[in-house]
This record gives structure tokens, C-alpha cells and sequence, in this order.
């Protein structure tokens, strides 16, 4: 997969690569929606995803997990908010030990 990854380790991916997810089939690939459940209920890709809490987006999600967030549009902050939000997680759910 061709990406970019700039400092913040946010990849971008190309249409035609979130096209190749979608028809993969794998078990493992979630597709987010960052925006509320009004926005993913007016406009969503199918098969996508969308969390109106944290926690649920968290308890959902696993760093196993290969993650694409995406907004509807490339001006809209929510998705690389949402992204740096699951970074934060996920790191701190893989640096915790158990116990």
C-alpha cells in the first residue's frame, strides 16, 4: 500500500486503496466514520462504522485491528482528531500491562 506518513504517524490513504480494503474482505479492516450518527445517517460509506461515544469507539476497536477514519470531506478536522484519539488509546492500552 502506498502511503504517506507525515510526523504525527497518521498514513493517508488513496481511494483506490481504501478500494482494495473494501473488497479484501479481511476480518481485521474497520472502516470510521468520525462524524456524529446524523452525518453517518445522511451520508456513510457502506460497510463503515461510527461511534457516538469514546468508549464505544474504544471498547470497539483493537490494536490488532487494521483502521481506516475517514470524514467526508478533506477540510474536516474530525478524522485526524479521531485518529490521534485512537493513537493515544491504543498505545496506552499496548504500554499497560495487565495485573
Amino acid at each position: 500500500m502506498n502511503t504517506s506518513a507525515p510526523s504525527s504517524g497518521i498514513r493517508t490513504v488513496t481511494r483506490e486503496e481504501l478500494l482494495e480494503l473494501l473488497e479484501r474482505g479481511d476480518d481485521r479492516f474497520r472502516l470510521v466514520m468520525a462524524l456524529n450518527e446524523w452525518a453517518f445517517r445522511a451520508k456513510h460509506i457502506p460497510g463503515s462504522e461510527q461511534f457516538n461515544t469514546a468508549q464505544g469507539l474504544f471498547s470497539s476497536l483493537s490494536p490488532e485491528d487494521d483502521i481506516v477514519v475517514y470524514c467526508t470531506s478533506d477540510d474536516m478536522p474530525a478524522s485526524p482528531s479521531t485518529t490521534l484519539l485512537l493513537i493515544t488509546a491504543i498505545q496506552m492500552s499496548v504500554d499497560t500491562p495487565a495485573g
